[in-house]
């Protein structure tokens, strides 16, 4: 993901410096991998985001996983 994207996608656009932009593209790249950024998506329209979120959970269900049970259950 481009620096230009990244600030994009949090909401910055040109309102920070281009020091301060480098730097937060380096501290938000330390926590996402390319797998990771397969997973986001950018959208502009609130039903964009809707249908983002219910083709997600026709892949998925609706039921936790294993795993996120796990966690639910030692909160």
């Amino acid at each position: 993901m481009t620096q230009e994207k990244l600030l994009k996608a949090a909401g910055l656009g040109h309102e920070i410096s281009p020091r301060e932009a480098w730097k937060l593209f380096g501290i938000m790249a330390e926590f996402f991998d390319d797998t990771d950024c397969k997973l986001l998506q950018v959208v502009n329209e609130p039903r964009e985001v809707v249908d983002a979120i219910f083709s997600f959970y026709e892949k998925r269900g609706f039921e936790p996983s294993p795993a996120e049970r796990e966690v639910l259950l030692n909160l």
